[in-house]
Protein backbone atom coordinates (compact mmCIF):
# COMPACT_ATOMS: atom_id res chain seq x y z
CA UNK A 1 0.00 0.00 0.00
CA UNK A 2 2.89 1.76 -0.13
CA UNK A 3 4.58 2.94 -3.51
CA UNK A 4 8.36 2.91 -1.45
CA UNK A 5 7.55 -1.15 -1.30
CA UNK A 6 4.66 -2.32 -3.94
CA UNK A 7 2.54 -0.70 -5.80
CA UNK A 8 -0.88 -1.20 -3.93
CA UNK A 9 -3.38 -3.40 -5.56
CA UNK A 10 -2.40 -3.26 -9.03
CA UNK A 11 0.31 -4.82 -8.30
CA UNK A 12 -1.08 -6.71 -5.82
CA UNK A 13 -3.86 -8.64 -6.94
CA UNK A 14 -3.48 -6.62 -10.67
CA UNK A 15 -0.33 -9.17 -10.83
CA UNK A 16 -2.59 -12.53 -10.79
CA UNK A 17 -4.80 -11.32 -13.22
CA UNK A 18 -2.40 -9.83 -15.20
CA UNK A 19 -0.95 -12.97 -15.87
CA UNK A 20 -3.77 -14.85 -16.59
CA UNK A 21 -4.52 -12.48 -18.95
CA UNK A 22 -1.32 -12.21 -20.67
CA UNK A 23 -1.62 -16.28 -20.97
CA UNK A 24 -4.84 -15.96 -22.70
CA UNK A 25 -4.04 -13.89 -25.14
CA UNK A 26 -0.39 -15.09 -26.08
CA UNK A 27 1.21 -11.95 -24.99
CA UNK A 28 3.02 -13.37 -21.98
CA UNK A 29 6.28 -12.75 -23.83
CA UNK A 30 5.73 -9.52 -24.92
CA UNK A 31 4.40 -5.86 -23.09
CA UNK A 32 1.55 -3.21 -23.69
CA UNK A 33 2.69 -0.49 -26.24
CA UNK A 34 0.40 2.10 -24.61
CA UNK A 35 -0.89 2.60 -21.08
CA UNK A 36 -3.91 4.14 -20.19
CA UNK A 37 -4.38 4.56 -16.56
CA UNK A 38 -6.60 6.54 -14.27
CA UNK A 39 -6.64 6.64 -10.04
CA UNK A 40 -7.86 7.68 -6.98
CA UNK A 41 -5.59 8.70 -4.60
CA UNK A 42 -7.01 9.84 -1.26
CA UNK A 43 -4.20 11.52 0.63
CA UNK A 44 -4.38 12.14 4.11
CA UNK A 45 -0.59 12.87 4.74
CA UNK A 46 2.08 11.04 5.74
CA UNK A 47 0.32 8.53 7.58
CA UNK A 48 -2.23 7.23 5.09
CA UNK A 49 -1.37 4.61 1.93
CA UNK A 50 -0.44 6.36 -1.03
CA UNK A 51 -1.03 4.30 -3.88
CA UNK A 52 -4.65 4.54 -5.83
CA UNK A 53 -7.39 3.16 -3.88
CA UNK A 54 -9.44 3.02 -6.80
CA UNK A 55 -8.30 3.03 -10.82
CA UNK A 56 -9.36 1.82 -14.13
CA UNK A 57 -6.08 1.16 -16.82
CA UNK A 58 -6.25 0.15 -20.06
CA UNK A 59 -3.22 -1.49 -21.49
CA UNK A 60 -3.51 -2.18 -25.43
CA UNK A 61 -0.88 -4.14 -27.36
CA UNK A 62 0.68 -4.61 -30.88
CA UNK A 63 -1.98 -6.36 -32.05
CA UNK A 64 -4.70 -4.03 -30.77
CA UNK A 65 -5.94 -6.65 -27.38
CA UNK A 66 -6.43 -5.04 -24.57
CA UNK A 67 -6.47 -5.50 -20.74
CA UNK A 68 -8.27 -3.94 -18.66
CA UNK A 69 -7.04 -3.44 -15.10
CA UNK A 70 -9.64 -2.10 -12.68
CA UNK A 71 -10.47 -2.08 -8.77
CA UNK A 72 -14.32 -2.61 -9.49
CA UNK A 73 -13.98 -6.38 -9.00
CA UNK A 74 -11.35 -9.27 -7.92
CA UNK A 75 -11.58 -11.05 -10.90
CA UNK A 76 -10.55 -11.57 -14.58
CA UNK A 77 -13.16 -10.93 -17.20
CA UNK A 78 -12.15 -12.94 -21.00
CA UNK A 79 -14.27 -11.88 -23.48
CA UNK A 80 -14.88 -13.01 -27.00
CA UNK A 81 -16.95 -13.88 -29.91
CA UNK A 82 -18.41 -17.47 -27.67
CA UNK A 83 -18.88 -15.32 -24.54
CA UNK A 84 -17.69 -14.01 -21.28
CA UNK A 85 -15.18 -16.28 -19.02
CA UNK A 86 -14.73 -15.19 -15.37
CA UNK A 87 -11.73 -16.32 -13.66
CA UNK A 88 -11.47 -15.14 -9.63
CA UNK A 89 -10.36 -17.72 -6.32
CA UNK A 90 -13.58 -19.43 -6.79
CA UNK A 91 -12.62 -20.66 -10.15
CA UNK A 92 -13.76 -20.49 -13.96
CA UNK A 93 -17.56 -19.79 -14.37
CA UNK A 94 -19.45 -18.45 -17.91
CA UNK A 95 -21.08 -19.69 -20.97
CA UNK A 96 -17.64 -21.24 -23.02
CA UNK A 97 -16.81 -22.94 -19.41
CA UNK A 98 -20.40 -24.65 -19.31
CA UNK A 99 -20.24 -25.48 -23.19
CA UNK A 100 -16.85 -27.49 -22.87
CA UNK A 101 -18.75 -29.55 -19.23
CA UNK A 102 -21.09 -30.31 -22.09
CA UNK A 103 -18.88 -31.61 -24.45
CA UNK A 104 -16.01 -34.72 -24.10
CA UNK A 105 -14.10 -33.68 -26.93
CA UNK A 106 -14.04 -29.81 -25.79
CA UNK A 107 -13.32 -31.47 -22.34
CA UNK A 108 -10.31 -33.25 -23.80
CA UNK A 109 -9.25 -30.49 -25.81
CA UNK A 110 -9.02 -28.32 -22.64
CA UNK A 111 -7.49 -31.07 -20.63
CA UNK A 112 -4.80 -31.22 -23.59
CA UNK A 113 -4.39 -27.59 -23.52
CA UNK A 114 -3.42 -27.28 -20.40
CA UNK A 115 -1.29 -29.99 -20.72
CA UNK A 116 0.72 -28.37 -23.17
CA UNK A 117 0.69 -25.41 -20.50
CA UNK A 118 2.48 -27.02 -18.03
CA UNK A 119 4.45 -28.34 -20.36
CA UNK A 120 3.69 -31.75 -19.46
CA UNK A 121 4.93 -31.41 -15.87
CA UNK A 122 2.69 -32.36 -13.47
CA UNK A 123 -0.26 -29.69 -12.80
CA UNK A 124 -1.74 -30.43 -9.07
CA UNK A 125 -1.01 -26.93 -7.91
CA UNK A 126 1.52 -24.47 -8.49
CA UNK A 127 3.59 -25.20 -5.48
CA UNK A 128 4.30 -28.86 -6.48
CA UNK A 129 4.94 -27.89 -10.25
CA UNK A 130 7.83 -25.59 -8.73
CA UNK A 131 8.96 -28.71 -6.63
CA UNK A 132 9.27 -30.89 -9.27
CA UNK A 133 10.77 -27.70 -11.29
CA UNK A 134 13.39 -27.48 -8.86
CA UNK A 135 14.36 -31.37 -8.97
CA UNK A 136 14.13 -31.47 -13.16
CA UNK A 137 15.98 -28.41 -14.11
CA UNK A 138 12.50 -27.53 -15.82
CA UNK A 139 10.91 -23.88 -16.19
CA UNK A 140 8.27 -24.17 -14.05
CA UNK A 141 4.90 -22.86 -15.17
CA UNK A 142 5.03 -19.61 -13.43
CA UNK A 143 8.26 -18.40 -14.28
CA UNK A 144 10.34 -15.51 -13.78
CA UNK A 145 10.63 -13.99 -17.22
CA UNK A 146 6.59 -14.23 -18.20
CA UNK A 147 5.94 -12.83 -14.52
CA UNK A 148 8.67 -10.37 -15.22
CA UNK A 149 6.32 -9.21 -18.24
CA UNK A 150 3.32 -9.46 -15.99
CA UNK A 151 4.33 -7.29 -12.97
CA UNK A 152 6.15 -4.84 -15.30
CA UNK A 153 2.32 -4.34 -17.01
CA UNK A 154 1.28 -3.34 -14.03
CA UNK A 155 3.86 -0.82 -12.72
CA UNK A 156 3.44 0.64 -16.03
CA UNK A 157 -0.05 0.74 -15.08
CA UNK A 158 0.78 2.72 -11.68
CA UNK A 159 3.44 5.38 -13.48
CA UNK A 160 0.58 5.95 -16.42
CA UNK A 161 -2.05 6.48 -12.83
CA UNK A 162 0.71 9.02 -11.19
CA UNK A 163 1.75 10.88 -14.21
CA UNK A 164 -2.31 11.62 -14.88
CA UNK A 165 -1.61 10.80 -18.55
CA UNK A 166 -1.00 7.89 -21.29
CA UNK A 167 2.62 6.78 -22.18
CA UNK A 168 3.60 4.87 -25.11
CA UNK A 169 6.11 1.58 -24.37
CA UNK A 170 8.23 0.24 -26.20
CA UNK A 171 7.92 -3.61 -25.07
CA UNK A 172 10.94 -5.39 -27.09
CA UNK A 173 13.72 -2.26 -25.52
CA UNK A 174 11.47 -2.40 -22.14
CA UNK A 175 11.47 1.39 -21.93
CA UNK A 176 9.46 4.62 -22.67
CA UNK A 177 9.13 5.82 -26.38
CA UNK A 178 10.28 9.61 -26.39
CA UNK A 179 8.82 9.92 -22.63
CA UNK A 180 12.25 10.62 -20.04
CA UNK A 181 9.75 12.19 -17.45
CA UNK A 182 8.12 8.23 -17.50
Amino acid sequence: WWYEYSGGQVTDWGVHHMDIALWALGLEETGPTHINAKGAFEGCGERCYNVAKSFDCTLTFANDRTVTLNSDKNELIIEGELGKIRVNRGGLTGKPVDDIATSQNDTDWLEAEVEKLYRGMPMKSHMRNFFHCMSSRELPISDVFTHHRSVSACHLANIAMRLDRELTWAPEAEDFVNDPDA
